[in-house]
């Protein structure tokens, strides 16, 4: 006998008794895809800034050519030559792989000047000194007081005096760059 209307079982769409499963499992797929793309996001833009700051700590792997260059530099007369009144107070020399703050090699100096001896002097003393020994001076700059380059063993090699107009203190600094890298004034 067929059934009447009454044993149909008839289902309400506003009954919410049973969750939605369909709807359940799209939005957990739909939140993790969303995961995934932010925490990727985040870590890229998180490498972008971070990576270059890790490249500062990296210390290049120094040359013989790195080494020798540094120990000619520190024996150059604009470095050991004073004049009357100059007093050398400190020195220091390092190449590129001996500086983990930095990736250039240097020979530098600190040197005091007697009261009586003026900056113009001091300045004109180093002059003749580059222009002595074959360096080629900048024109005339502020900041620093003097810059100079020259070649040494086929790469060129920068030369700066720093001193302030306050001040009877003057440091005098030669760097380079490794792997026979050119470094000038300008």
């Amino acid at each position: 006998m067929p059934g009447t209307l009454d044993d149909v079982p008839v289902q309400d769409s506003a009954d919410t008794t049973e969750p939605p499963e369909r709807w359940l499992r799209w939005a957990v797929a739909a939140a993790a895809v969303t995961t995934g793309v932010v925490v990727a996001a985040v870590g890229t833009l998180a490498w972008m800034f971070v990576s270059p700051m890790l490249s500062l700590f990296v210390v290049p792997e120094c040359t013989e050519h790195d080494r020798r260059l540094t120990e000619q530099l520190v024996a150059d007369p604009v470095l050991t030559q004073l004049r009357p009144g100059l007093t050398r107070t400190s020195e220091g020399h390092a190449a590129p792989c001996e500086r983990a703050s930095d990736t250039s090699g240097i020979a530098t100096a600190t040197v005091d000047a007697d009261p009586s001896v003026t900056r113009d002097a001091v300045i004109a003393h180093y002059r003749g000194l580059l222009e002595d020994g074959g360096w080629t001076v900048a024109a005339d700059r502020r900041a620093p007081l003097l810059c100079a380059d020259r070649r040494f063993d086929n790469q060129q090699v920068l030369f700066v005096l720093h001193g302030s107009d306050n001040s009877t203190q003057y440091q005098p600094e030669i760097a380079f760059l490794p792997h026979r890298q050119d470094l000038g004034c300008s």
